[in-house]
């Protein structure tokens, strides 16, 4: 039995530690396939490196421009580690109605100190909170999942309280 990790909301910022991951969904696709709880679903262009079984993972989608938090769920078994893509995910819990990603006030965006709060700006940029990725690795650009560091995930609480609340491990 895999033991399902929590994402740490209090624990001391530490600097290039994954908790857990970001799984994006397109517009176009439609999301009773990998909302229903208890499902596993396989994303087969998500990248395997990284995941480990029981990881918790936040599903969001971005339609007509706006992104929104639409689920949490957990990694499942990983089957053929000589792959570089396909994950399983199961869906713990799907918010309905979908919570809105809360971007910076104005005034913030407009200044380039949000950037250094973000260890991942890929994720930041896609969720629409930072406008450039200046400095974004390229295999980050356009990819569907996201490493979620314990800086980030406070970042995200912090715009979107409601996330939080939302996800509950009991």
């Amino acid at each position: 039995m895999v033991e399902l990790q929590e994402l740490p909301w209090n624990l001391p910022t530490l600097p290039e530690r994954t908790v857990g991951w970001v799984i994006r969904a397109g517009s176009g696709e439609p999301v009773t396939p990998w909302l229903r709880p208890g499902v596993p679903y396989d994303w087969k262009d998500a990248r395997l490196l990284g995941k480990e079984p029981g990881q918790p993972v936040l599903f969001f989608r971005r339609d007509r421009g706006r992104s929104r938090w639409t689920g949490w769920g957990h990694v499942q078994a990983l089957a053929e580690r000589w792959r570089s893509f396909g994950v399983r995910t199961v869906c713990a819990r799907p918010f309905d109605p979908p919570l809105d990603v809360i971007g910076a006030p104005l005034e913030e965006r407009n200044r380039s100190a949000p950037e250094v709060l973000w260890e991942n700006r890929a994720l930041a940029a896609t969720l629409g909170i930072l406008r450039f990725r200046d400095r974004t690795p390229y295999r980050e650009v356009g990819a569907r999942d996201f490493r979620l560091t314990i800086s980030d995930l406070r970042q995200l609480t912090r715009l979107q309280p409601l996330l939080r609340e939302h996800v509950s491990f009991r």
